[in-house]
């Protein structure tokens, strides 16, 4: 498999991001770039003219790529950096989304990752062995165990520079949403930001520049992945490539073994809100799952009306 990025500590250097307007858990709508803080002032006055709705609706926020998936940001939680999709003919990994709570150490990243099936390729097996897994029909049993299927994800994590410890604390277990079959996992990490040294007492990680002593830089991991060729064979590509998509959110080790802390709301939230689909309505059926027959009446008639900004991607 394509090496996975890991860690984005430097993501952070360009916060003035994105803003991320939903109104409520109907369709959110990603924004051109403005300062962080600004609201458009057609929002403003939509805000004002609809208390009452908006105070159930508008808190959560859902971050959506120009096609094909979605993710609900909780109320606290703001985008470091947003990036579009590759074109077609440029097969590389990018991070599409970095956010995070930096009060709470909270972060998460969503990664597009296309998967080499060049039987000269080293890692072509164990990415067979991901699309087979993913591909299988829910109707039957995957010929590729999750286990198995886990394996070749997790070995690319585990070869992270700096790496001193890697565990498992919540096993693999599938899931499947809206129809799609997906990997679910926790992990902690300790990576040194510094260099590894070996001694007869264990590693120590030591700072290059003096070697005195570097604390580990210790996260726990929830994990939620699947594959997809983002459609090509439905609309009849031969040879698609095929892409891994994984949500990784994460949070101080320390405060987050103990099932997340004070993080566990926002995980649980984010985690829930993953979807990949081709099916804009699908993707909609997810916006809209937790709104009540009444709003859900409000907001058609504000889109009858007009009321609801253009999506702009």
């Amino acid at each position: 498999m394509a090496q996975l990025p890991t860690g984005h500590q430097g993501h952070r250097r360009g916060v003035a991001a994105l803003l991320l307007l939903a109104l409520g858990v109907a369709p959110g709508f990603l924004l051109p770039e403005v300062p962080q803080g600004a609201l458009p002032r057609r929002s403003l006055g939509l805000a004002a003219a609809l208390p009452g709705l908006l105070g159930t609706l508008q808190a959560p926020q859902i971050a959506r790529a120009e096609q094909g998936w979605q993710l609900k940001l909780p109320r606290t939680w703001r985008t470091f950096e947003q990036n579009a999709q590759p074109p077609p003919e440029v097969k590389k990994a990018t991070a599409l989304v970095v956010a995070g709570n930096p009060e709470q150490g909270g972060e998460l990243v969503v990664l597009r990752v296309p998967l080499s099936l060049d039987p000269n390729d080293q890692n072509a097996k164990g990415n067979k062995d991901l699309v087979s897994y993913f591909t299988s029909g829910l109707d039957k049993q995957p010929s590729v165990t999750t286990a198995k299927a886990a394996e070749v994800v997790t070995s690319s994590q585990k070869t992270a520079p700096g790496l001193i410890k890697w565990n498992f604390l919540e096993q693999p277990a599938e899931k499947v949403i809206y129809g799609r079959r997906y990997l679910k996992y926790d992990y902690e990490a300790s990576i040194c930001p510094g260099v590894v040294t070996k001694g007869s007492k264990g590693d120590t990680c030591m700072a290059i520049e003096d070697t005195s002593e570097l604390p580990l830089y210790e996260r726990r991991h929830r994990i939620l992945l699947t594959v997809t060729d983002e459609g090509a064979t439905a609309r009849g590509e031969k040879d698609p490539t095929y892409y891994i998509w994984l949500l990784d959110i994460s949070g101080p080790a320390q405060e987050a073994r103990d099932n997340w802390g004070v993080l566990k709301e926002a995980v649980t939230e984010v985690a829930d809100s993953f979807v990949i689909s081709e099916d804009e309505k699908t993707l909609e059926k997810a916006r809209t799952a937790e709104i009540t027959p009444e709003q859900l009446k409000a907001l058609e008639q504000l889109k009858k009306e007009g009321a609801l900004p253009e999506e702009k991607f």
